[in-house]
């Protein structure tokens, strides 16, 4: 077996060694180059490099145990399910790396494989298909649909190729095409597994790890729910509004919902710090001075970032725990601070840690977190006052320079005040006063009459 895949030669030649290294280097320096001209924020993470480096390496390790030495009609090159790696690749990273990824594993499986320009067309359309269906993996039904669309691909891919020859074997392509369908299924299969292994080992963020934070079971999301319920509501607020931003402007819509869900999760540590928790109770801040209560609001943000490490929360959303507020102040008890005081409060010690937002998600959700609280904070819900609201936040935001590191444009901006402003006047809709219901002394007739009209709503 070792001498039918070519591992153990007895006839060792230098010369296709050298060959095979010369080729094999140049596909590497192909691949290392589009990713620091097209993506070099992708190849500046070394755990990207290799994670990409192993998936190629691994494929063609397989490939060779496999198929190597082997003709295509002995249907081991059509039930390789090569499409894995694409999909894997396209999932993880990008959908471009991954193209250029199984550009590189059609050239390796041609020179594997007997019959070079079969296997690397099959290579090719199977992958490039798998990675386009798998652009954004926001079911886990994607991966199998995608694992459907290069089982039909790779039927047509073996049928016409059969077609080129002289003879029709219906037997034969009826194999071809069960093979081909199988090809497919062990694609989705092994995707579907390494996406959730390689993710969570590799520490990078996929769609599949982010909509298991948003399913109410979840621990944390669970205990927002039960201890803060006042903060759950606001988070839950925030997701859809800026989840509908992000599709405005283009942005990763899933990872905005998310990073609101829990970006004041923290506040689960001391939720009676917080006005929303209170339900009209007892305030603490009546009784602290204003840069204790700063303090403690303050403390959302450290006490989430803990929380997200111990419950090995997504770096991106651990991210957006730490910008949603970006520097700003505590402006609040900054201000309550400088009444009557003989000088002027130290300033630094009223301001959350940072950063500032560093991504367009992070900057959405400083925005939407800034404008749903002052709106709802804001008695006037009339539709002029909360587009005046809506646009001084923002004004406010981009004036302090808490926007500036972020990739936000200023078309983006007007996009997302748009979005903002439509949104919440949905929520903040006035609402029908109900007139008071019949008393006893009310006149009989007047009293049927308001019941019939009630048991006709």
């Amino acid at each position: 077996k070792l001498l039918a895949t070519g591992i153990r030669n007895p006839t060792f030649r230098w010369n296709n060694v050298l060959a095979m290294a010369v080729l094999a280097g140049l596909l590497v320096a192909i691949v290392v180059a589009h990713l620091l001209i097209a993506y070099p924020q992708v190849a500046d993470d070394p755990r990207n490099l290799l994670l990409l480096g192993l998936t190629i390496a691994i494929t063609a390790l397989a490939a060779k145990l496999t198929i190597a030495g082997r003709d295509v009609n002995t249907y081991y090159g059509y039930l390789f399910p090569v499409a894995a790696a694409s999909m894997l690749i396209a999932a993880l990273l990008n959908v471009g790396i991954a193209l250029v990824a199984t550009t590189v594993l059609a050239a390796t499986m041609g020179l594997i494989s007997s019959t070079p320009f079969e296997s690397a067309v099959l290579t090719m359309v199977g992958g490039a298909v798998g990675l386009l269906a798998v652009y954004r993996v926001e079911r886990l039904t994607t991966v199998f649909r995608a694992g459907a669309y290069v089982s039909g691909t790779n039927v047509l891919v073996a049928l016409s190729f059969y077609l080129f020859g002289t003879e029709l074997d219906p037997q034969r392509m009826g194999l071809l095409a069960f093979v081909s369908i199988v090809n497919g299924l062990l694609a989705a299969g092994l995707a579907l597994s390494a996406i959730y292994i390689l993710g969570h080992a590799f520490g990078i963020n996929t769609t599949i790890a982010l909509l298991e934070l948003a399913h109410p079971s979840h621990p944390l999301f669970r205990r927002l729910l039960s201890e803060a319920p006042g903060t759950y509501h606001h988070s839950v607020v925030l997701g859809n509004l800026s989840e509908r931003a992000a599709e405005a402007i283009g942005a990763d819509a899933l990872l905005c919902r998310i990073g609101a869900y829990y970006h004041d999760i923290g506040k689960i540590v001391r939720p009676y710090a917080f006005i929303e928790n209170q339900l009209g109770g007892e305030n603490i801040h009546d009784s602290l001075d204003p840069l204790t209560s700063a303090r403690l609001v303050i403390s959302h943000v450290a006490d989430g970032l803990e929380l997200a490490r111990r419950h090995k929360v997504p770096a991106s959303v651990q991210d957006m725990i730490a910008q949603h507020h970006g520097t700003t102040t505590a402006g609040y008890f900054l201000r309550k601070a400088s009444q009557g005081a003989a000088s002027p409060p130290d300033e630094s010690q009223f301001r959350y840690p940072g950063p500032k937002p560093q991504t367009r998600e992070a900057g959405i959700l400083m925005l939407a977190d800034a404008t749903e609280a002052a709106v709802r904070a804001n008695k006037d819900h009339s539709p002029a006052n909360v587009d005046l609201v809506v646009g001084r936040i923002i004004q406010e935001r981009v004036a302090s320079g808490q926007l500036s590191e972020c990739d936000l444009t200023l078309r983006d901006l007007d996009s997302i005040r748009t979005i903002f402003c439509s949104v919440l006047q949905g929520i903040f809709h006035p609402r029908i006063e109900y007139p008071p219901a019949p008393t006893a002394t009310t006149h009989p007739a007047t009293a049927r009459a308001a019941s019939a009209d009630g048991d006709n709503d």
